[in-house]
């Protein structure tokens, strides 16, 4: 036997020639669920086919959940699915299996958590669809064949509980009772709506089928980095007594409670499993844990290597045994550093056999590189990767602990490293056309996406503009981003309808406003809101709309219309000039945040300087009073992507390199990965991994090595180096071609340069005040300087 996890490029629905345009967009297979269960309920259910191959065969198969799944082939795991979804984009999974002549079965696990579903897992009913090739059709599909269901009374699912002072949504606590019995009573299944093909149509309320465009995840094995053990301790502190081991113990004894915490030495999201024997009546819960908390009550974490005398508190699933022999894991899998094991004996000796973690994320590995005579920089590169690897799933997410939601404004930040640093750019492609589709009736994309309740935030929808201007540089896909135009035109006058008649785009009461998490702009109720957003005119705002109607005129001339191009850039023109005389404070060089003339941020100045709008008069003014002023509301992780962007706008290598300071605390502080915010007064430092805080990479590989596309569609390349006080540098940067590979060295009285592009790509390479044609291939030189 041999199972193959494949790509396929359109939806797998028999057609016939005489068919009805209304019965084209529908599959002869069905969805099928257990008899009963309504939606809402919780419920895990296993679905069986036993059937018989009359020659040795090699065929292919297509399934899919509600809400998800794992697949068996002769009670061989074969995958697992479906991916993050909403019901007008529903994803299936193809696999190429190869069997034998003779008796065989499929089987799978499916289960929804009903109302416990965490916030990206909608759900329209519990089910499960297989659709195979057209000959195998009556033999295997659902809703055609033979299959059957009960229902795994074993699971059960418990509501998730906030890890203390931060809201979370994912997969609730589950809880496996090996006593309790199975039911064994197969049923015959209901059978419902037929397989809907997505490309033909898109419904609400119908599952609208669509293949999955991401490869298999890994799912290599976690190695132990330390392991300690205790007694059960008192009111959750742990001792400071801590017994270290190389391994797990594998005997229990009869009525002992035993903690083993686990520290792994890097953060990971993994499924754990057990392999348990006896210990009849014994429950063993895993929690996991980014970090201890310094205090029982409040969110306070401090130094994250620490935990002695700190409060283990997590997520967790737990185990309750009957005695003997089973292999089990929870279904849903979690993340952190820490893994703690609980185990309560009851009457009888338990024996661990093993405890294994597999680790799951989207294959996104590292193309690009940068590596330079700083240590601290080459430090940060394995440190954001791994925040973004940590946060690439089938989803790029804001946060694996606690969302694990696809948020435009986090996406656009982790797109933007990804297309700079690693090849496959499936994950980009998939978030732009996921909050594409979360357009509601008003037209608006969604903050976030799949989501089960909608949220918006106007600067995020801005921000997809973004996401799609970003990919049409990096990529040279231009259907592609054809077909997302209308989305975009749609969005800005969408926008254009809430220039008020004064002229400026104001933000609506009622809805999130926010641009940044800024403790100088903390409000209870909408927190991250800069002032005077609803109540009147916000600087910010403004010049953020501005920014990207300059993108939006970008696209239009790289998809082939000028005219719309030429309306963005009139439209950005006469909104700058109306922001420059109503908010530009002459005696100190900058631009005020609101009416009041008493709120000034580094927002409002770095997203007029990305505008291109601005005079030279204007961006040395501002290349001065931005770094001299201090009471300027400071950017969060977030936004100092646009800071350092600005940075390298005004050619000041330094300040960038000064704003990594930051991140070079969180290593000091014990970090894995980069958190959500800094600490500051109004905002905890909830989420210890963040995909927003790898933007470093970006800025090392463009600039400070200073590669970047030099036209739309990258069929031309930029090398303007900003080296500041480094001595040597080398970095690479993914092209569509292939790989873009920099040398740099000062020597006293030269540059050296070595620059490796794809072939037939050509490009440019500034340095100071020299500029040098690079052709295709190879090109290597001195360049005539006084380093000394």
């Amino acid at each position: 036997m041999e199972i193959r996890r494949i790509l396929v490029n359109k939806n797998p629905f028999p057609q016939k020639k005489d068919c009805h345009h209304r019965q084209k967009s529908l599959s002869p297979c069905r969805w099928i669920s257990a008899p009963g269960v309504a939606p809402g309920t919780p419920v895990v259910m296993e679905f069986q086919l036993n059937f018989y191959m009359s020659v040795d065969i090699t065929f292919r198969i297509h399934v899919s959940a509600d809400q998800q799944y794992q697949l068996f082939v002769d009670e061989v795991f074969t995958g697992r699915g479906c991916e993050q979804k909403s019901p007008e984009n529903w994803y299936f999974e193809s696999y190429d299996l190869t069997l034998e002549k003779g008796h065989h079965s499929l089987s799978a696990l499916v289960w929804n958590y009903g109302d416990f579903s965490p916030m990206n897992r909608m759900s329209l009913f519990p089910g499960f669809i297989l659709i195979s090739d057209l000959p195998y059709t009556s033999l295997l599909g659902t809703g055609i064949a033979p299959w059957r269901v009960k229902f795994i009374n074993t699971r059960s699912f418990n509501a998730m509980q906030n890890v203390k002072g931060a809201w979370m949504s994912v997969a609730p606590y589950e809880k496996y009772d090996f006593n309790k019995i199975h039911s064994e009573n197969w049923l015959e299944p209901n059978v419902l709506e037929q397989g809907t093909d997505v490309a033909i149509k898109q419904s609400y309320d119908r599952h609208c089928l669509v293949p999955s465009p991401l490869r298999e995840f890994n799912s290599d094995e976690i190695s132990f980095h330390n392991i300690i053990i205790f007694d059960n301790y008192d009111n959750g502190q742990i001792p400071s007594g801590m017994s270290k081991l190389s391994d797990i113990p594998r005997i229990f004894p009869s009525e002992t409670e035993k903690r083993i915490i686990i520290d792994l030495g890097n953060y990971y999201c993994a499924f754990s499993k057990l392999k348990i024997n006896g210990g009849k009546g014994s429950q063993i819960r895993i929690t996991w844990a980014e970090t201890a908390f310094s205090d029982p009550e409040k969110p306070v974490k401090g130094n994250r290597n620490s935990l002695a005398g700190k409060y283990f508190r997590g997520v967790w699933d737990e185990v309750v045994l009957d005695g003997n022999t089973h292999e089990w894991s929870p279904l849903a899998w979690r993340c952190g550093r820490f893994v703690e094991l609980h185990i309560s004996t009851s009457n009888e000796t338990l024996e661990l056999e093993r405890f294994s973690l597999q680790e799951t994320r989207y294959p996104l590995e590292m193309d690009g590189d940068f590596e330079c005579n700083d240590k601290f920089l080459n430090n940060l590169i394995p440190f954001c990767f791994r925040t973004l690897q940590m946060s690439a799933h089938d989803n790029f997410v804001d946060c694996p602990f606690y969302e694990q939601l696809l948020y435009a404004g986090d996406g656009r930040l982790e797109a933007q490293v990804n297309l700079a640093a690693c090849k496959d750019d499936a994950l980009v492609k998939k978030a732009i056309t996921t909050l594409a589709l979360s357009r509601d009736t008003k037209g608006f994309t969604m903050a976030r996406w799949p989501s089960r309740s909608r949220q918006y935030i106007p600067s995020f929808s801005l921000w997809w503009i973004a996401m799609l201007h970003d990919f049409a540089l990096w990529r040279d896909d231009k259907a592609f981003i054809k077909s997302h135009m209308a989305t975009m035109r749609t969005l800005l006058d969408n926008f254009l309808g809430r220039i008020n008649e004064d002229g400026f785009l104001h933000g609506k009461s009622g809805e999130w406003n926010f641009i940044d998490w800024v403790d100088d702009w903390y409000r209870k109720s909408k927190s991250g809101t800069p002032p005077g957003i609803e109540s009147s005119v916000n600087a910010t705002y403004n010049w953020l709309f501005v920014y990207i109607l300059g993108l939006a005129e970008k696209l239009e001339y790289y998809a082939g219309d000028d005219n719309t191009g030429k309306r963005w850039k009139k439209t950005a023109d006469e909104l700058s000039e109306k922001i420059l005389k109503r908010f530009w404070l002459q005696e100190k060089g900058l631009f005020n945040e609101d009416d009041s003339g008493k709120h000034f941020s580094e927002h409002a100045q770095i997203l007029a300087i990305l505008s291109g709008k601005l005079e030279d008069e204007y961006i040395k003014s501002l290349k001065k009073s931005l770094l001299k002023e201090n009471k300027l509301a400071k950017c969060s992780i977030f936004y100092k992507h646009y800071l350092c962007e600005a940075y390298a706008a005004l050619d000041l290598p330094e300040r960038i390199i000064s704003e990594f300071e930051l991140w070079n605390t969180f290593l000091k502080k014990g970090f894995k990965t980069v958190p959500e915010t800094p600490e500051n007064r109004t905002f905890n430092q909830r989420s210890d991994c963040h995909g927003w805080g790898s933007h470093p990479i970006y800025h090392l590989i463009t600039n400070i090595a200073g590669i970047k596309p030099a036209n739309m569609g990258f069929e031309k390349v930029t090398i303007k180096p900003r080296m500041g006080q480094l001595r040597k540098l080398q970095a690479k940067c993914v092209h569509p071609q292939g790989m873009i590979s920099l040398f740099l060295k000062k020597e006293p009285d030269a540059l050296k340069v070595k620059i490796s592009l794809p072939p037939g790509i050509t490009g440019d390479f500034f340095y100071e005040k020299n500029t040098i044609e690079l052709k295709s291939t190879e090109n290597n030189f001195p360049i005539k300087v006084n380093h000394t």
